[in-house]
């Protein structure tokens, strides 16, 4: 008996130090950094799979994040963790892809910049308890829209 191939994802990430805004704290912290990288690494393995057609492929590189809020060390040493969300403030992430067909022919690539203004206008899906809620909100609208995934 043979199993259908699962469609796979992959997600690599560029050097995050380099990145505009990828952090927890206003202080940098490369620990935070390494798990806001597993995270979103799993969040998007998880969300995209399930679009693809099997037993097709996606590679994802992340290439720049600049995380909704911002730090404002100014307010003083009790604001470090706090990021504050305006309007100007917006999440962007910058990524490259490729998807890719069983035989392993590139089918679509591309660079994307993703990117939402009216982010705190939005009725989000995400726990608004979770840090990453308004990145995993651009990853997953994204993941839904990009042609030549399989609607769901």
């Amino acid at each position: 008996m043979t199993t259908a191939a699962a469609a796979v994802v992959v997600v690599t990430w560029l050097a995050t130090a380099q990145f505009t805004d990828f952090k927890m704290r206003c202080s940098t912290d490369g620990a935070g950094a390494e798990r806001l990288q597993a995270e979103l690494t799993s969040f998007i393995e998880k969300q995209a799979a399930p679009h693809l057609r099997a037993p097709g492929s996606l590679e994802i590189t992340v290439v720049d994040v600049d995380m909704a809020g911002e730090f404002e060390p100014w307010r003083g040493p009790q604001f470090c963790d706090t990021r504050v969300m305006r309007e100007s403030y917006a999440p962007r992430i910058r990524l490259r892809f490729r998807l890719m067909d069983g035989a392993g022919h590139v089918v679509k690539s591309g660079e994307r910049e993703l990117a939402d203004a009216l982010y705190l206008m939005k009725s989000r899906t995400v726990a608004q308890s979770d840090p990453l809620r308004y990145e995993k909100q651009l990853l997953r609208d994204w993941i839904r829209s990009e042609p030549g995934a399989r609607s769901r």
